[in-house]
């Protein structure tokens, strides 16, 4: 049987206030805490509650350690992200170092126009490296 712990709680403390002022509705009290709790004694409930604190503590710390677990686990993600990030980039770069050396060595900007615009057409996938390498790094 499920326990109401906000009907169970009022009605404990009123039994706990009447004995300890020695109250004459005392009886009272035990008589409306019995009516609640039905076939189940006191103690029983009490056990009922104490299973299910020991349950809830038993679920914190699995949590706990699922918590911490993944912390980890993000924290290597994150550091080979970062290696993958910096691979990329230099990949990109090293590429960008080889499309000069296919073009004469030369720079962009001293290019013949239909040279260039090779250059360009074929540099447009290594800059999407670069940023994509980039934006990565800076997200």
């Amino acid at each position: 049987m499920i326990i109401d712990k906000s009907k169970l709680q009022p009605l404990l403390w009123a039994v706990v206030g009447a004995w300890n002022a020695g109250d004459q509705d005392l009886h009272l009290h035990t008589d409306a805490l019995d009516q609640f709790l039905g076939e189940q004694t006191v103690e029983q409930v009490a056990l009922q509650l104490l299973a299910e604190l020991s349950l809830a503590g038993e679920a914190r710390d699995a949590y706990a350690a699922d918590k911490k677990s993944l912390a980890f686990a993000l924290n290597d993600a994150r550091a080979e992200a970062e290696a993958l990030r910096k691979a990329l980039a230099d990949c990109a770069a090293s590429l960008q170092g080889e499309m000069l050396q296919k073009f004469g060595g030369r720079q962009p900007e001293e290019m013949h126009p239909v040279t260039r615009r090779d250059y360009d057409r074929d540099m447009a996938e290594v800059a999407g490296f670069q940023a994509i390498a980039k934006e990565a790094s800076n997200g």
